[in-house]
């Protein structure tokens, strides 16, 4: 009985470890679609977490990742959000030069020399830090400019009208050339 207990509870840690920072909004990122999907990404700004599935504080920070990819306050930007985990791909973590758990890096124009996020892991304070970040480096999306119409004005299809003035100029001359 004992090592079903046992089993159970290491089944139980390793699904909460396959959980860490895997959400509809957070992509997972690897070796082998780092390039694919972020360095010939040019439409988008990333924002990516470099974690470590053991670390406590990857731990508590994942929520707060969710929560910001999740925030309307971004909804008018181009950012993206994606996950590394560090032990999975090495050479990620050693060309990026990550030393510590959790480590943010924004991906702006250019992909090869992103910068450190270097405040709170908390979901407000990354989602000022990402709102500047795309204000400034223009990854925005564009506003669409609704004309409002004025009271009294019309719009119409020209066709339709034109084919109704049409239709009844001919009866008109057939009915003058019956007569």
């Amino acid at each position: 009985m004992k090592f079903i207990s046992i089993a159970t509870s290491l089944a139980l840690v390793s699904a909460q470890v396959y959980a860490l920072f895997d959400s509809d909004t957070v992509e997972k990122l690897t070796s082998d679609n780092f390039v694919e999907k972020v360095d010939e990404d040019t439409d988008n700004a990333w924002v990516i977490t470099f974690y470590a599935d053991w670390c406590p504080y990857c731990k508590t920070f994942d929520t707060e990742f969710d929560l910001a990819s999740k925030d309307s306050k971004l909804a008018d930007k181009k950012i993206k959000f994606g996950s590394v985990d560090v032990m999975a791909n090495r050479d990620l973590t050693s060309k990026y030069g990550i030393k510590r758990s959790p480590t943010v890096k924004l991906f702006g124009t250019d992909k090869a020399a992103p910068t450190d996020y270097l405040g709170h892991r908390k979901q407000d304070d990354l989602v000022t830090h990402c709102d500047e970040f795309c204000t400034e480096n223009k990854f925005v999306q564009p506003v669409e400019v609704k004309e409002e119409k004025k009271e009294n004005e019309y719009e119409y299809s020209i066709d339709p009208i034109v084919t109704q003035i049409a239709a009844l100029n001919d009866a008109r001359i057939i009915e003058t050339q019956t007569e």
